[in-house]
């Protein structure tokens, strides 16, 4: 990358941290736009995520990157063991618990 745009830390609705970074620069004279999430939430558990976007259809990507981010919650681990089953037996998509929102992605 060559520069970066901005970066930013806030707290989600389900009580996350999350930081972000965006960076752009050039692949094969190509402008690349990168957008970084890293979530912890508050037990510890972290994830994270990364969209890279052509230079010219940022601004079409708009605002879908913190539209998805705000969807993930990072279950607590006993919640994590009691909510989740391997996919073959479940949606990979679970139902929202406690903290999180309808259509939530929640991550084990």
């Amino acid at each position: 990358f060559q520069q970066i745009v901005s970066a930013a830390e806030y707290s989600d609705d389900a009580g996350q941290l999350v930081y972000r970074v965006v960076a752009r620069g050039e692949v094969e004279k190509l402008p690349i736009e990168w957008r970084y999430y890293l979530i912890a939430s508050p037990n510890g558990r972290r994830t994270a995520l990364a969209f890279t976007v052509e230079g010219e259809l940022a601004e079409r990507l708009g605002n879908a990157d913190r539209e998805l981010v705000a969807t993930v919650v990072l279950l607590e681990p006993e919640l994590a063991d009691e909510k989740t089953k391997p996919a073959r037996e479940k949606d990979a998509v679970q139902k929202p618990t406690t903290g999180a929102k309808p259509g939530s992605i929640l991550v084990k």
